[in-house]
Parts: structure tokens; sequence; C-alpha cells
């Protein structure tokens, strides 16, 4: 104890509220019970009625997908962007998206299960690799404004979501929203490049390929641009002025 009653970890530069900041673990257990509400409201109205068969599950599945696609395209940059600036940038950021990919992987990845979507691997894969880049997407642009920018979040926030829903929008006024052969390989572009519509667009029945469901180049070109934009991002709000 020194002079003053102060301990030794109360000297200059010392956060005397560390002890009660909960990052990143208050949000990382708002998000999983996030994850798991929109689980349990989306599978459980299946299991309700006794409707157990795999495509009475994809029908669920789609739906509790769809929610997640929300969480992470409107939900967590909304949270992020209403709070202050977290004092160290880089391991916020890193810490975010160690979050919202893990969780993300852990019920994606598991719908190719025979006794869950038993959808098959590549379209699953493919939507684990979107979710990934759109992780990366989202963490660079609240690094980036975390570090430098002064525009009010709310303004990234209506960027943001309009960015995801253009392509959508788009794609259905167009009559492209059909995902019936003879598509224009934008339309599944513009369904796949957001994270509302981006799980729906992969896992989309494609009985007339002789599938439940598949995806094809345009689908992975698709992401790896997501993914590019997200490195770049990235590498952007990491460069120190």
């Amino acid at each position: 104890m020194t002079a003053g009653g102060q301990g030794p970890e109360s000297g200059p530069g010392r956060d005397p509220w560390a002890h009660r900041r909960g990052e990143p673990r208050t949000f990382a257990m708002a998000w999983v019970c996030f994850l798991f509400v929109a689980a349990v409201l989306s599978l459980s109205l299946g299991g309700a009625l006794g409707l157990v068969s795999t495509d009475v599950y994809r029908g669920s599945a789609r739906v509790m997908l769809d929610v997640v696609g929300v969480g992470l395209g409107v939900l967590w940059p909304m949270l992020r962007l209403s709070q202050e600036r977290p004092a160290e940038v880089p391991r916020a950021m890193v810490h975010d998206a160690l979050v919202v990919f893990g969780t993300l992987q852990v019920i994606a990845i598991p719908q190719m299960l025979p006794w869950m979507g038993a959808w098959p691997p590549e379209p699953v894969l493919a939507l684990g690799a979107g979710y990934a880049a759109w992780t990366l997407l989202m963490s660079g642009v609240l690094g980036l404004w975390w570090r430098r920018s002064r525009v009010p979040g709310w303004v990234v926030m209506v960027g943001l979501v309009g960015m995801e829903c253009v392509g959508p929008v788009v794609t259905l006024l167009s009559g492209e929203w059909s995902r019936g052969p003879g598509r224009a390989w934008w339309g599944s572009a513009s369904l796949g490049a957001s994270p509302l519509t981006m799980a729906r667009e992969f896992l989309a029945d494609r009985t007339y390929l002789g599938e439940s469901a598949a995806v094809d180049g345009t689908h992975w070109a698709t992401v790896g641009v997501v993914g590019l934009l997200g490195g770049a991002l990235w590498a952007a709000s990491w460069h120190r002025r």
C-alpha cells in the first residue's frame, strides 16, 4: 500500500476501472446468447410439431441462418458503432473477429452432417468461407472507424446496411431472384455478396441439378472479393498515421 491508501496498481497510465470492463467477455456472451435464441426460435417450431424430417429441418435452418446473417451484417456493427472507441484498436478487432468467426463456423459447418441439414459439403464450406470473409470485412470497417474516422457511427451504419441491401433489392426488382437454371451470373453474385441473403443463396434447393444445394464459380469468386476487400480494410486500419 502506498501513501494515500493507493495500491501499486493505481499509478499513472493505469485504468482504475479495468476490472469492471467486460470486453471481450461481455460481447462474447451477448453474441452467443443471440445465436442461441436465433437457433431456438428457428428450430423449435418444427420440433414442437413433431416434424423432424430433413426437408423440414432445412427450412428451419435456413431461417436460422438468415437471422444469423442479420446479426453479422447489422447487429454486430450497430452495437460497436454505438459504443466508445476502444483504447487498443488492434486487440479489439482481433477479439471481435475471433468471437464472431468461431461461433459462426460452429453453426455453419455442422449443417452438412446427416442428422442436421445433410447438405453437400461444398455449399456448406462456401457458407463458412462467406461468414469468414464478412467477419474480416466488418471488423476491418470497425477498426478503420475506431482508428481514424470522424464520421458519425450512424452514417457508417446506414452505409453498411445500404451496401448489404442494394444487391438483393436490385436482384428482386429485376426478376433474377429465382434460383432456377438460366439466371444471370450477377443475380447469384449479388445475393451471395450480402450477409443477409448469403446463406439462403448458397443453401437454396438445386434439385434441377440433382443436388439439395450447390455453388458455382460465381459464388466462390464473390466470397473471394468480399474477403479481399476485408483484408484491404484490415491493412488500412492497422496502418498508423
